[in-house]
């Protein structure tokens, strides 16, 4: 919870395709609020949100999935191998430090669906 010592607003960094995106920790009167907008889990959000009374976050889903779903390809398909560097590049930045919540569950979705039989 916040500290009704404590007022303003601050900002750090979100983790998005596009630069300058920021994030924002509200503190004032005894309550506090982080609102992160479009951004890849990491520290910075896990950081400025520990005990916030409220927490606004939309995050953008795993580079096969965000391949998948944005080309129409599957995994096997011409193109898919393409389509998923893309969504593998956009995901990534010198500015981004993931969680490692999310490369670990990252990981495990590539295996999962490295493993799935293909419907043809």
């Amino acid at each position: 919870m916040g500290t009704s010592s404590t007022r303003g607003i601050t900002h750090f960094p979100a983790i998005h395709a596009r630069d300058g995106s920021i994030s924002y920790k509200l503190e004032w009167n005894g309550l506090s609020m982080v609102f992160s907008g479009d951004t890849l889990p990491n520290e910075y959000v896990l950081e400025n949100a520990k005990g916030v009374d409220v927490l606004v976050h939309e995050m953008v889903v795993p580079p096969d999935i965000w391949a998948e779903k944005n080309s129409g390809l599957q995994p096997g398909d011409p193109g898919w191998d393409q389509a998923l560097n893309v969504a593998t590049e956009r995901s990534r930045s010198p500015r981004t430090r993931p969680s490692r919540h999310w490369a670990t569950s990252s990981a495990r979705r590539s295996r999962a669906s490295a493993s799935r039989p293909t419907s043809r």
